[in-house]
């Protein structure tokens, strides 16, 4: 979205305007200048460390739809805004001066004219900006040895071969070679020609300079680039039209990429008159050179066979390995008997390593032999036996966790699992594989999706005849999240679903769910009852007579809490007949107290002078030392919470 901007302080009223054909790209450009304090503005910067970031507003002025000569019309918006609110001046905003397009056009003061005129720098210049690089203290080069590197580059040598031989680093050489250094210290053509390279270096054209004082930068023609670009959209590689045109491959890289010659495009007209005009009489040859080059690197490869500085193997072992290849013996065995990996003998099958000895192609990747994968009982790894599965089967049968029967076997989970989808063990236990469910079309994917917005995934689950956990992951959006449910597919839903359409699902459900949950709890009492019915009703007597909850409990080996809901009811109603309303009572406890109890540490005598000392104003803790017990026992003496009956 473009348009133009401002940014307003709050507090002193002054503004910057500005304009831009990405809004959110240029407003976080400014924060994070002014942030960071590397924005171009001062004067607005200093106001945002000065005021902070609160009294700062980014507001929208005015946005721009129309594409045609966009940055023109940006331009004129934005110079209108600075002289409506007079941004140019410092008393009233932050802009420096009116917007314009580029400095083209820009006329240089007259002081500036004559610094400018007549500024080529003299010969004995460039003498004396040598002689004070020469005279440099960091320096390591003089001017001769800059003057000879300068030679054997612009004679076509690399710039690491150049550095190995003046023990130099590279970047020192790339420098001069790039014009970034050295500068002043040039040579001519006819020194380039009468130079002659020293022993140990090698030409190789593609570095050569075109000038030896400057980088090596080739302009390409106009029609070059358009034949570059046809040349390109026909598919044609980068290496060959680098080739044909005797430039690098980045500039090939660049101009398909859209980052180099943007101005030259290539119209119909011109891919045309290509394709009618062109001939590929030379390019084809440079194609072959190319290929050939490239065939001739790739035969410059490593020693094979036994001349190989890894290999593990000689020829004989090789061979039989061969032989047992041909046997039929598993890769596994093979590696451990010359005790290299199952990859490398893999990779000799396969025609990969060592085909002058033993002949495999690649395309003979099959075993002369079937390999027979020992599986089931035969398998070295497995630990079950034919019971344990007719077991597992049995116990997955009945509802079982697949947990459980995990750990009463010793196996993993993944393994029950597995023989419960029928993925593994189904030839013998007969469970076939779980067929994969079909894909929901996008009708009933929002159709889905509206009624989540109603009822639970159960009950959808149901009316679909689907699991759950299909419902769950439309829910969470793990799956389906392409189909959105927009806003007139609600009002068309609304519309056509009926209220009650998960009625019977929802019934179905609470159903199953009751039934279920009444036959598990009676498997789950079955199982853990202490009880019996003879037990239960012995036990009525007893509270009857008004025994104790605990010693009922002692004697039937239960708690006191299974006593008392005997008694109120929860628990064995079908045979006691006691409702719930029935009224609990606490039996008598005969507890000792006073100075009767064993635990006692005082008499009566001793409470009652206690009790004394206290009316008198006597502190608890010199009455507990005084008697030798704990202050909290004479606290809880003061606050009649113990011995009360004296």
């Amino acid at each position: 979205m473009a348009g133009v901007y401002q940014i307003l302080n709050t507090v002193n009223g002054k503004c910057y305007i500005g304009s831009t054909k990405k809004f959110l790209y240029r407003y976080s450009q400014h924060k994070y200048g002014l942030e960071n304090r590397k924005h171009h503005s001062k004067h607005l910067a200093r106001a945002y460390d000065k005021y902070g970031a609160n009294s700062f507003e980014f507001n929208l002025l005015e946005v721009v739809s129309e594409t045609e000569r966009l940055s023109d019309l940006l331009l004129e918006i934005e110079n209108k805004y600075i002289i409506q609110y007079n941004s140019i001046n410092l008393a009233f905003g932050y802009n420096k001066s009116i917007a314009i397009p580029s400095c083209y056009g820009a006329k240089h003061k007259e002081n500036a004219k004559t610094r400018l005129k007549d500024k080529s720098v003299s010969p004995e210049t460039r003498a004396k900006l040598g002689v004070r690089m020469e005279n440099h203290f960091a320096t390591k080069l003089t001017n001769e040895q800059v003057r000879e590197i300068k030679l054997i580059l612009a004679k076509g040598c690399r710039s690491i071969d150049v550095a190995k031989y003046f023990n130099l680093d590279v970047s020192v050489v790339r420098n001069i070679r790039n014009g970034r250094t050295w500068v002043p210290i040039t040579v001519t053509h006819n020194e380039v020609n009468q130079y002659a390279l020293p022993k140990g270096l090698c030409i190789n054209p593609s570095y050569a300079y075109r000038n030896p004082n400057k980088p090596n930068k080739k302009l390409l023609e106009e029609g070059q680039v358009l034949l570059i670009k046809y040349l390109l959209s026909i598919g044609e590689r980068t290496v060959d039209v680098a080739e044909f045109f005797d430039v690098k491959e980045e500039i090939i890289s660049g101009i398909k990429r859209g980052k180099t010659y943007k101005d030259i495009e290539l119209s119909e007209k011109d891919y045309k008159f290509f394709q009618v005009n062109f001939t590929y009489d030379d390019y084809d040859e440079v194609k072959k050179t190319v290929k050939g080059r490239a065939f001739k690197s790739r035969a410059i490869t490593t020693p094979k066979g036994e001349r190989h500085a890894n290999a593990k193997l000689n020829t004989e072992d090789v061979l039989k390995i061969k032989d047992l290849l041909e046997q039929g013996l598993l890769y596994t065995q093979i590696a451990e008997r010359f005790n290299v990996s199952t990859d490398t003998i893999q990779k000799i099958r396969n025609g990969r390593n060592w085909v002058h000895v033993t002949g495999f192609t690649k395309l003979q990747e099959k075993r002369v032999s079937k390999r027979v994968n020992a599986s089931g009982f035969k398998s070295i790894q497995t630990k079950l036996t034919a019971e344990n599965l007719l077991e597992i089967k049995e116990r997955l049968s009945t509802g079982e966790k697949c947990v459980t029967i995990a750990k009463s076997f010793n196996v993993s989970l993944s393994l029950i699992s597995s023989i419960k989808r029928g993925k593994a063990w189904s030839d013998f236990t007969g469970i076939t594989k779980q067929e994969t469910p079909e894909r929901l079309n996008d009708n009933q994917v929002k159709l889905i999706k509206y009624l989540l917005l109603k009822g639970k995934p159960v009950y959808i689950a149901q009316y679909f005849n689907f699991e759950p956990y299909r419902i769950l992951q439309i829910k969470y959006g793990k799956v389906y999240k392409h189909v959105e449910l927009t806003q007139y597919d609600l009002e068309v839903l609304q519309k056509s679903v009926p209220n009650d359409l998960l009625i019977n699902a929802i019934e179905q459900v609470k159903g199953r769910t009751f039934k279920n949950k009444s036959k598990v709890k009676k498997e789950y009492y079955n199982n853990i009852s202490k009880l019996k019915q003879s037990d239960v009703l012995e036990i009525v007597e007893l509270l009857n007579q008004k025994v104790p909850f605990g010693e009922i409990g002692r004697q039937y080996g239960v708690s006191g809490a299974t006593i008392q809901r005997i008694y109120t009811g929860a628990n064995w109603v079908h045979v006691t007949g006691f409702t719930k309303s029935n009224v609990r009572y606490k039996p008598k406890r005969n507890v000792i107290s006073g100075e009767k109890n064993h635990l006692s540490k005082l008499t009566n005598d001793e409470v009652l002078e206690i009790k004394q000392l206290l009316k008198s104003g006597k502190t608890g803790l010199s009455i507990a030392n005084q008697f030798k017990v704990h202050p909290t026992l004479i606290s809880s003496i003061k606050q009649g919470k113990s011995w009360m009956h004296i």
